[in-house]
């Protein structure tokens, strides 16, 4: 059997997908899964153990709507899968963008949610299921999930993202983090002021703020700041100035996510990196504005 899963958001979306993809596994044991993912979320899915190949869609940049996208990949899309033959194509973005993507793809069976939005609803028609799933007060993973069920009935699933590091990514870390005193001995409290939107944005007041409270209220501790491509420099050079703080500068996603592994706590704003720390199982404490903390959120009530 072979899979083919399909997920065009952003970091955090993808890997709000990999439940689905790990039950899959779990059904379809000796399936061949693959996963074709934007370029910059390709890398969340390194070194998962359910997936056997991650294709990455580059997308060309361009001022046309998004439809006409479609015209710039096509060439990769033909000679990505002129050949290829899957049993089931798993549509987790169900746009209208992915429909037309789906059409270059040769599978048995197309699953995807079915499509509301007007006057695109014709596009329902070229899938062999459009499931509908109307419950919008139930965490992401889920979703996913019922599409999986249409490849085989289950009863439950198991909910933590998956995330794997290696020994090297590990092992980096903890030389950054020896190199400036944040041994394991001292708490690590990792603060993410991050979002590339605004409306999900926590004014730099309140991280400033905040970061004087910690200070005030604990001791033996480090506070590192992970930084994105969005935050706004004035900010981080306050930030750096504060006692206990490290600015971590490089905005490279996997050594962001190893050396998130090695936090005790972090507060970010909804979005990647509180997916991420999830997923590492670190606790974590999102920031929510335009967004619903119960659609894109798992609380742990044990932890």
């Amino acid at each position: 059997m072979k899979i083919l899963f399909f997920r065009l958001g952003a970091i955090g979306d993808t890997l709000l997908t990999t439940p689905a993809v790990r039950k899959a596994r779990a059904l379809f044991p000796e399936a061949e899964i693959h996963y074709m993912a934007g370029e910059a979320a390709a890398e969340i899915l390194e070194n998962n153990t359910d997936i056997n190949k991650v294709i990455v869609l580059k997308l060309a940049k361009h001022f046309l709507p998004r439809e006409f996208g479609i015209f710039f990949i096509m060439p990769f899309l033909i000679k990505q899968f002129s050949k290829e033959k899957y049993d089931y194509f798993v549509d987790f973005e169900s746009s209208y963008f992915s429909t037309y993507i789906s059409l270059f793809i040769k599978a048995t069976t197309k699953i995807g949610h079915k499509i509301t939005q007007k006057g695109r609803k014709y596009l329902n028609t070229t899938y062999t299921k459009r499931v509908i799933f109307d419950d919008r007060t139930t965490y992401q993973p889920l979703r996913h999930l019922a599409l999986v069920k249409e490849l085989k009935a289950f009863e439950s699933a198991d909910l933590q993202l998956v995330l794997n590091l290696t020994n090297r990514e590990k092992s980096e870390a903890m030389q950054y983090l020896a190199k400036y005193g944040l041994d394991s001995s001292k708490q690590k409290i990792m603060l993410c002021p991050s979002s590339p939107w605004i409306t999900k944005s926590w004014p730099a007041t309140y991280w400033l703020e905040l970061v004087a409270l910690i200070n005030q209220k604990f001791t033996n501790h480090k506070i590192i700041i992970l930084t994105g491509s969005t935050d706004s420099g004035t900010l981080l050079d306050d930030l750096s100035k504060l006692p206990n703080v490290r600015v971590w500068k490089p905005v490279k996603l996997r050594p962001l996510i190893s050396l998130l592994s090695f936090g005790n706590i972090l507060v970010a704003n909804d979005g990647a990196v509180r997916h991420i720390a999830n997923a590492l199982k670190i606790k974590a404490i999102g920031i929510f504005g335009s967004t619903n903390d119960i659609n894109w959120a798992f609380e742990d009530k044990n932890n």
